[in-house]
Order: structure tokens, then sequence, then C-alpha cells
């Protein structure tokens, strides 16, 4: 039975391992993860605990004093959104609620305001995108969850035009969300995730100049939802996950550590 798995502790992630639960199990192999998780909702919604909330609340750290502080909240209530941080503002796309959502904003701490950009098109709705980049005036979102696909598109978001160029070269290891993005340079890597097969190790790198993509030496294991980030001006990556493990990249060789 589906069902018989201790769903006691299980959130909206819970369910998609869940729903691969029920895709080893035969239920419709055929069918995407998001539709068995549909089922599972449908069929064990007795045992499954109250639905996820969905939370607009942002907070700011202050590093000089080791403090929180409580910030203007979202426009909207959502989980799971994509985020970067350029030219002193947090850019936020996409989401989910009870269904993927495309909306786009802005944060501007000099004002404390939020405001709304064009949505991002059709079809790239993301559930949560697979790395977020930032170079001259534009905003990378590889990869990502819409409808019930694993994405391999690179969107890019012009800041100074508020619009989306839909043209460039997809990921060339396929489709996946649930990584990270690190931007060195003119340069945006895209790190881990998770493709239909689960966690993923693959590592690439677009670099805007060309408008090209290169597949790299694979992170030591797959990563599903990872942080990454790169100290400014140097030339090494630092990628972690849930069980606190952390790699280094370096960017010349091509090496994890």
């Amino acid at each position: 039975d589906v069902c018989s798995s201790d769903l006691s502790e299980l959130d909206t992630y819970g369910l998609g391992k869940l729903g691969r639960i029920a895709v080893e199990k035969g239920v419709g192999a055929a069918a995407s993860e998001r539709v068995f998780q549909e089922f599972v909702k449908e069929k064990c919604a007795a045992l499954l605990p109250d639905s996820p909330e969905f939370f607009d609340d942002v907070y700011g750290y202050v590093a000089a004093t080791d403090s929180w502080v409580t910030l203007p909240p979202m426009p909207s209530a959502f989980r799971g959104s994509s985020t970067v941080v350029h030219r002193n503002k947090l850019w936020v796309f996409g989401g989910y609620d009870t269904a993927d959502r495309g909306e786009a904003y802005v944060y501007a701490p000099a004002s404390s305001t939020w405001t709304q950009n064009a949505p991002m098109p059709d079809g790239y709705e993301s559930y949560i995108a697979a790395g977020m980049g930032a170079v001259g005036s534009k905003v990378y979102i590889a990869g990502g969850y819409a409808g019930t696909s694993y994405m391999s598109t690179l969107l890019a978001y012009d800041i100074a035009t508020d619009t989306y160029d839909t043209s460039l070269p997809d990921m060339p290891s396929g489709g996946r969300y649930f990584g990270a993005g690190v931007t060195i340079g003119s340069t945006v890597y895209v790190l881990g995730g998770q493709d239909t097969a689960g966690a993923v190790a693959t590592a690439e790198a677009y670099t805007v100049a060309t408008s090209s993509w290169a597949v790299l030496a694979p992170m030591p294991e797959g990563a599903i939802n990872p942080i990454a980030a790169a100290i400014v001006g140097g030339a090494t990556i630092y990628a972690g996950q849930l069980d606190q493990t952390i790699w280094a990249y370096d960017v010349a060789s091509d090496v994890w550590s």
C-alpha cells in the first residue's frame, strides 16, 4: 500500500518522496512525480498532517550586531522562490502555494520597499529554480519545475527593460530543480539539484560573453537543494547540503575537494 509509510512528519517535500515510492510500487509508473503527489494527497489524506502554510515574512541579518530584523513582508505569500542579490537589491522569482507561481519581485533595502516586476513567461513558472546568477543588467534563471516538467531552460530577466529572454541555450545535462547558482565574473555556475532519478551531482557553467555552456567536473555526490557561494574576487565556490557536508570547487583546475 502506498500509504503504508510513516506519514506523520511529511511536509510538501516529503510528499515528493512518497510520490517516488508510488512509482517504485508500480502505480502508473509512466506518469510524472507531481501526478503521484496529487494521488498520494487524495488517497492518504486522512494520514497526512495539516497542509503546509505559506508565508510572506522577510527578515534581515545584521552582521555587525549579529542580530535579526523584521523587514516589510513580500506582496504575496508562498514558498520555494528563487532569489539572487544583485546591485544591492534582492530579486525573487517564482515559487508555489497550491500551484506554481510566476510572480517576480524586487526588494530595495535603501527604501525598504517591494516592487512587482513583469511575471515570468508562460511555461516558465518555476516551482524552485535550479540556479540563479546575475551579470550586468540581467538575472539568469537556470532550470526549475514548471507544470509537470523538470526544466532545462535558461531564462534571462533584463532589469533595464523588465522583460525576459527565452532564446538562450538549454542546460546541456538536462532538466532539474532544487539546485544552486553562483556567479563569478561573467559566468554563472549551476550545481547539483534533482531530476526524475533523484539527486544529481551535475555541475555546469554558462558564460555570458559567448552564450555557451560547459559541463564541469561533477560534485563529489548528488546534492538536492544545496547552498553555494563564492567569496567576492575569489575563484573558489563553496557548496554544502543538509548533512552539513561542505565542498570547495576550484574554478581554475576544475577540481572538487
